[in-house]
């Protein structure tokens, strides 16, 4: 029997296989929209305070810009919704239903 470490290590691998995305193909489009959105991040971004970061500020984007940047690396007007639900539950990406009005696009994690 394995104890300590290589223990720990197979529970957090038995959970990790639980997650709703694993095993799955993720389409490079996807990913390569990840890296545009933390590149405009690390860039500056549009920012605003808020008590969802502990009074720090949030990047956030409008939804125009969003859907320009995720057409330009090829995700599909059709999949722009499942790319979003992908990088929400990733932890790329975080859109609260009743913040995303205020902001005008999705917040990104992070900030």
């Amino acid at each position: 029997a394995r104890g300590g470490v290589g223990q720990l290590r197979d529970m957090l691998v038995e959970q990790v296989k639980q997650l709703p995305w694993y095993d799955e193909q993720v389409p490079s489009a996807w990913m390569r929209f990840e890296e545009q959105l933390v590149a405009w991040q690390e860039g500056g971004g549009r920012t605003a305070s808020s008590e969802l970061s502990g009074g720090g500020k949030l990047h956030w984007m409008e939804w125009e810009k969003y859907r320009e940047v995720a057409h330009a690396v090829g995700v599909v007007e059709d999949m722009v919704g499942m790319c979003t639900a992908f990088l929400v539950e990733h932890g790329a990406l975080f859109v609260p239903p009743s913040r995303a009005a205020r902001y005008g696009g999705p917040v990104l994690a992070g900030a």
